[in-house]
């Protein structure tokens, strides 16, 4: 996929080639730049996966920034319920502002259900973030997914350049 030119996402995807997880794992190429635009557009990104032939479908998970403030805070993972309530509704809140890009990039776009991105909440009402995949995930497994993990990952690519024109037409 052909990716729109702009000097501060290729700052960002060169940035994001040399980051690993906790066991030295870099990103998945095929997903790194749709990492690094949700970036510049200021949602923090807490993991990715560009989706594999065994089942696994692409994803990203994304958790508000001061929800992870919040969350560091925190002493015991639920024992502050005040502040368990406030990443909920943050992450939420970062849900609503991923959707409404989401429902712009579809009002463009022929809609197919199959390969459709969804926001799902993660943990309880989203205390774990939120987490954009395919919404047909009932194919996720065996043949099916081996002929929609493609389909899946070119509809993450739409949408990464869709983000893209958009970053770049609030910022000229």
């Amino acid at each position: 996929m052909k990716f729109i030119k702009n000097t501060h996402l290729e700052k960002q995807i060169n940035y994001l080639e040399n980051v690993t997880d906790k066991l030295g794992t870099p990103l998945d190429k095929k997903i790194i730049v749709l990492v690094s635009i949700l970036n510049l557009l200021s949602f923090t990104t807490t993991g990715s996966c560009a989706g594999h032939s065994d089942g696994r479908t692409p994803w990203v998970d994304i958790c508000s920034k001061a929800a992870v403030e919040q969350y560091q805070k925190l002493d015991g993972f639920t024992k502050n319920i005040s502040v368990s309530k406030r990443i909920s509704l943050e992450n939420l809140r970062e849900g609503k502002r991923l959707q409404d890009l989401l429902d712009e990039f579809y009002q463009k776009k022929n809609l197919d259900r199959k390969v459709m991105l969804t926001i799902e909440p993660i943990g309880n009402n989203g205390l774990g973030g939120i987490r954009l995949a395919p919404s047909d995930i009932s194919a996720s497994r065996y043949e099916k997914h081996r002929e929609r993990l493609n389909r899946y990952r070119s509809e993450l690519d739409d949408f990464a350049n869709f983000l893209i024109e958009k970053f770049n037409h609030e910022n000229n």
